[in-house]
């Protein structure tokens, strides 16, 4: 009995160590436009989780001489470096409060993720131009996409700990509980007793 709790809580483990842990989005300059500085960007959440919204935003300060009240931001996205799934023009008014005056600067981008959203490493070329197609900015990042379950290491260690919970009461339930336990916890779909 002992042991298959045990076979039952390294299986666990081994899940919980297998699931992607969070890393920090990374970005770059792509452009050396001195007009327009980009100080961050911020990416929510991190990491992205499939079936859930992710928002990017490039922060910054304007120091054109002219305003831009026109243009667009294109979006492209790859997956692994090699697999485009995006490739989107949107009005930079739409991303953007127009028209863009010198000082700071916020253009968002808000993307859904769909459920089945593969995880891994994914990049995204951003770039914003004016109306007579001159770049503003261009900004490369790039980022993780976790399934939606234990992608996080606090994720990881609270399922590991709740795992563990319930080996213990298993143990100290006579038997009882711990041939009924996976059933119960859901971490393993066996059929009904």
């Amino acid at each position: 009995m002992r042991s298959a709790l045990r076979l039952c809580a390294l299986a666990a483990l081994v899940l919980a160590l297998a699931a992607p842990v969070a890393h920090a989005i990374e970005w770059s300059r792509c452009d050396d436009n001195p007009d327009v500085s980009v100080d961050n960007v911020t990416f929510q959440p991190d990491p992205a989780k499939a079936g859930s919204d992710i928002d990017i935003h490039l922060l910054g300060t304007s120091g054109l001489s002219t305003p831009v009240s026109a243009g667009t931001v294109k979006i492209v996205v790859k997956f692994r470096g090699k697999f485009q799934v995006l490739d989107e023009t949107d009005d930079i008014c739409d991303r953007t409060t127009c028209p863009l005056m010198p000082g700071p600067v916020d253009i968002a981008a808000k993307q859904k993720l769909p459920p089945i959203t593969p995880p891994g490493d994914y990049e995204v070329h951003m770039v914003a131009s004016d109306a007579d197609g001159e770049e503003l900015i261009c900004v490369d990042l790039k980022f993780n996409v976790s399934p939606p379950f234990a992608s996080t290491e606090d994720d990881i260690l609270t399922h590991l700990f709740a795992t563990q919970a319930e080996l213990a009461r298993a143990e100290a339930d006579d038997g009882a509980a711990a041939q009924s336990w996976p059933r119960k916890s859901g971490l393993f779909k066996l059929p009904a007793a």
